[in-house]
């Protein structure tokens, strides 16, 4: 099973190729006050996902610092 880190660079990348990045920034951007209630709903989630290929997405989502991590890895320029 990937890292979480991991498992946000790959959705990062899979934002990117599906053309999402914009909308995907966009959304977390404005939501970005929230990041601890919305890492409590992850939480709350997440024993709908265990044993699934999202675990480890919704793992690093469960942690306030990991949205602003997606945020960072969708902002940057490559």
């Amino acid at each position: 099973m990937s890292s979480p880190e991991e498992s946000l660079v790959s959705l990062a990348a899979r934002l990117e190729r599906a053309g999402l990045r914009t909308p995907t920034l966009l959304i977390l951007e404005m939501f970005g006050p929230i990041d601890v209630l919305s890492s409590n709903l992850v939480r709350f989630g997440m024993p709908f996902v265990r044993g699934t290929r999202i675990e480890p997405v919704a793992t690093a989502l469960g942690e306030p610092d990991g949205w602003g991590e997606l945020r960072q890895l969708l902002a940057r320029d490559d």
